[in-house]
């Protein structure tokens, strides 16, 4: 699994604190992401809702096991927080 070096900043999510876990690391980064989309008045713009979308994806592969293909969604992931 990448570094993800994009996600700590956005999220404070680290493997680190989670022990690792990147299933853990997914979920708590999408949990962040989807309070603040949902906290946002009016909504933040697209880029942030595209990078919901990928990490959703991201999470479920990586929590089936699959971490080639989560790690496909976390460049997406990764390209699209470079707008933010």
């Amino acid at each position: 699994m990448p570094r993800a070096l994009w996600l700590t900043p956005l999220t404070g999510a680290t493997p680190q604190t989670l022990n690792g876990a990147w299933s853990d690391v997914l979920d708590q980064a999408y949990q962040v992401l989807h309070a603040r989309e949902e906290s946002s008045a009016g909504g933040e713009d697209e880029t942030l809702q595209s990078i919901i979308t990928m990490l959703s994806m991201a999470r479920r592969n990586a929590s089936e096991g699959n971490l080639h293909q989560a790690t496909v969604s976390l460049g997406y992931c990764e390209t699209l927080a470079q707008r933010l």
